[in-house]
């Protein structure tokens, strides 16, 4: 497993499995910043 800290105060663990078949939100790829604006 990973151990995961977030923000917030957030603790989680998360399956490495899982993990490995996750693909990033669509905010984080390819120039994120500019939705962040």
């Amino acid at each position: 497993d990973i151990y995961f800290i977030g923000g917030f105060g957030t603790v989680a663990w998360v399956d490495v499995k899982e993990y490995e078949t996750i693909h990033p939100d669509k905010i984080a790829v390819n120039g994120g910043e500019q939705n962040l604006k």
